[in-house]
């Protein structure tokens, strides 16, 4: 194995040498076999300068050695492509070590020839330091650590490959030299990697080093579509559920705890494997250009590996050690693919999510149980947490968060235009239910278990809003699509109609915090409708219908929920702050007052706000809580999503008033920061004892974000002090009209 300080100080230009030395025998050895063929062989196949027996016998090793020759010529041709494979790879990864030296001399550490990260002062055993320099040492090892070894790896890997090559036979039976030689890497190293693979899918116990290694071949081979098809053609569907099932009883046993890691490893690694194997055009099945990929070898394999998935993923494997159930082979590959690639280039590709969860459909359209497993509380043999941390529970759930790290994914595949019924389906038709839990006595009782349904509300949300699941807003910004607009309309129309099903105990009351976000990425079109239509910045061009929904208590039941509660706050505050702004700083011919006008913008933000207090104060009364912690600890989760609905509101402005957008820009820039003060000072209000004083900190704190907003937009404008005033009182007496029906709050009738 190369030390550190070899692999740092080596060019590896022989090996770049050796691949042009082969290639140029390879071309020599051809020109030979030619010439040969013309000056030798030829003469006993003339018929005419040499004929008889003799003839004929020199015929058959003339033949014979034409053929010695095109098998030299291959077996050269091989070992050059192997070279040349090799010197990229490992060129590669000696570039990763030389970073990494770098890295760890710039952070006042050295690295020994065994790769051992060492304080370079020589003070890793001064106590006062360890601490500090603990954390940052681990991970540079780590990182040591994990490159030696592909690189060591991938040495072995093209040492094997060249003996393959060279010690291997064509069909010929005494031949010399290896006609059948291929000079791709990818090929051997599939084939290694499917033999553990193969091993570990039957059961077969590896030993650690054969662990490593298979882990190794699979990291550094994971991105290569030709090896990732090569391994996943050989193990079949079959072999890779069978495969991740072995990993998982490997993970709950006991062993080694260096065996143990590499197998977690390898379950990322070949999810990514899955994700590279799988990315395939996003064609529409049976258009006539799917028709021409199908046929292609791409195709080919796509083809047979989503047939063995369907035969597979309702088959039943045991996962000994995680439960003495047997699970399916869905549940398997969704446990696998939670581990795999979600952003980017390296993301699950839309043709295999969508066919993916269409597959999945069909499978539990035919048998709604067939997901169900029991939990612990059923008996020694269900699933306790620890097991629902490594075995996904909802296949379709979790197709559903692999697309929710793409937006254009999910909402290509949510969205209800045509005869596209997915939405439908999910929201109105599907059970969400599969974790068996015991009842009163001997019964059973199906639940939704702790995570089924949030790869759903993540999709919804990515879809709607446009910002990739878990990622922060303020990093993309919202982007709004025409598909958006269609999934939101059908997903209001259903749960601002049916608003029980977001309430307490409601079957989506789970979901809130994103039908939250959500919301506030609408909250154009949601001020429009409460304020009766009241006009201020002009709506964007898609829009949702809000008419003949019951808006008023699809907000109030939101708002019982602490996350949705703090989103909503900071999104309608957000809204408000960018109408202030706009009203007050851009050119109008109107001859209405800047102080009814500024009043206008605030009523739709006041009436929210009184909405939300009100549910909050409602939903901490009913749960007996003493104090409003929990609604403020999301300010800052608040702050985001407001600041990302006033860019957006801006952007759309600064395109259609490319003169006052400068300037709305500018005073929402301070409204931002601003118009959250009051909510951060909710935690340290004296009216935190009790639910009526949680409403009217409520109500103050409106009446101070609609304020900051006017002050914050002063000075884009040039408002002197006077005017600020007067629409300060404006403000206050709007919030004042529009809060609510009252300005105090009584406990809510309880029934019985």
């Amino acid at each position: 194995m190369s030390t550190f300080s070899e692999i740092v100080g080596r060019e590896l230009t022989d090996l770049e040498s050796a691949a042009e030395a082969f290639e140029a025998a390879a071309g020599g050895l051809a020109e030979v076999k030619v010439d040969y063929g013309q000056r030798v062989a030829s003469v006993s196949t003339t018929g005419s300068v040499w004929v008889g027996e003799a003839a004929d016998a020199a015929s058959r090793q003339f033949s014979n050695t034409e053929a010695e020759l095109g098998a030299a010529e291959a077996e050269a041709r091989a070992l050059a492509g192997l070279f040349r494979d090799g010197y990229a790879e490992l060129t590669g990864l000696r570039a990763q070590v030389v970073r990494l030296a770098i890295e760890v001399r710039e952070a006042g550490f050295t690295v020994d020839d065994r790769g051992q990260v060492l304080d370079a002062l020589g003070r890793s055993d001064i106590p006062e330091l360890a601490d500090q320099r603990a954390e940052a040492r681990y991970e540079l090892q780590a990182e040591a650590s994990r490159l030696l070894g592909l690189f060591a790896e991938a040495d072995r890997n093209l040492r094997l490959a060249l003996e393959q090559v060279v010690e291997g036979r064509d069909e010929r039976r005494a031949g010399i030299f290896n006609g059948g030689a291929s000079g791709d890497a990818d090929q051997v190293r599939a084939g290694r990697a499917a033999e553990l693979a193969g091993r570990v899918a039957a059961g077969d116990e590896l030993s650690a080093a054969e662990v490593a290694e298979l882990r190794q071949l699979v990291e550094l081979n994971a991105d290569d579509q030709e090896f990732t098809r090569l391994l996943l053609d050989d193990l079949g569907a079959d072999g890779l559920l069978r495969m991740t099932a072995q990993i998982g009883t490997q993970l709950a046993g006991d062993g080694d705890v260096g065996t143990r890691l590499n197998y977690t490893h390898l379950q990322d690694h070949m999810a990514t494997a899955l994700a590279t194997a799988t990315r395939v055009p996003t064609l529409e099945p049976g258009s006539a250009e799917w028709g021409q990929w199908s046929r292609t070898a791409e195709g080919q394999f796509y083809t047979r590996f989503m047939s063995g998935l369907r035969e597979s993923g309702t088959a039943r494997y045991a996962v000994d050690g995680v439960t003495d159930q047997e699970v399916r082979g869905y549940h398997l590959l969704a446990t696998l693919m939670e581990g795999g690639p979600d952003r980017g280039d390296d993301a699950y590709a839309q043709r295999f999510l969508h066919d993916l969860a269409d597959d999945i459909r069909v499978a539990e359209t035919e048998d709604p149980d067939l997901w169900q497993l029991r939990a612990h509380t059923t008996g020694p043999d269900g699933l306790d947490d620890d097991d629902l941390a490594w075995l996904a529970l909802d296949p379709m759930d979790t197709a559903l968060d692999a697309m929710s790290r793409q937006p254009a994914v999910a909402a290509a595949y949510l969205d209800p235009a045509g005869d596209n019924d997915r939405l439908e389906y999910l929201l109105n038709e599907r059970s969400w239910d599969h974790l068996v839990t015991a009842g009163p006595g001997t019964s059973y009782t199906i639940t939704r278990g702790d995570d089924s349904g949030t790869g759903f509300a993540a999709a919804l949300q990515s879809a709607t809003t446009g910002v990739p699941a878990d990622t922060s807003p303020s990093a993309t910004g919202l982007e709004r699509s025409e598909a958006g607009v269609r999934i939101m309309q059908d997903l209001v129309d259903e749960l601002a109609t049916n608003t029980s099903r977001i309430g307490d105990g409601g079957d989506f009351a789970f979901m809130r915090p994103e039908l939250a976000r959500m919301t506030g990425a609408y909250m154009a079109e949601f001020q429009d409708h409460i304020s009766d239509g009241i006009v201020v910045m002009p709506l964007p061009e898609q829009v949702v219908d809000l008419r003949g929904l019951e808006v008023a208590e699809f907000l109030t039941q939101l708002g019982r929920d602490p996350e949705a509660y703090g989103v909503l706050t900071g999104a309608q505050q957000g809204y408000t702050a960018a109408s202030i702004d706009f009203v007050m700083n851009e050119p109008t011919e109107s001859t209405i007052p800047m102080a009814m006008r500024v009043q206008d913008s605030a009523v739709a933000g006041a009436q929210i706000a009184g909405l939300l207090s009100e549910a909050r104060a409602d939903a901490i009364y009913e749960a007996g809580i003493a104090s409003d912690e929990a609604f403020n600890s999301n300010v800052d989760m608040a702050e985001e999503w407001a600041g990302v609905v006033i860019d957006e509101a801006v952007g759309r402005l600064a395109e259609r008033y490319p003169v006052a957008g400068p300037a709305i820009e500018f005073g929402v820039g301070f409204a931002t920061e601003a118009t959250f003060e009051a909510l951060r000072r909710d935690e340290s209000e004296q009216y935190t004892a009790d639910a009526q004083g949680l409403y009217l900190s409520g109500y103050h704190a409106a009446i101070a974000a609609a304020e900051q907003a006017v002050t914050a937009a002063a000075p884009a404008g040039g408002h002197n002090e006077d005017t600020v005033a007067d629409l300060h009182n404006a403000v206050t007496e709007v919030v004042s009209l529009h809060f609510g029906r009252r300005i105090s709050w009584d406990p809510p009738i309880q029934s019985g």
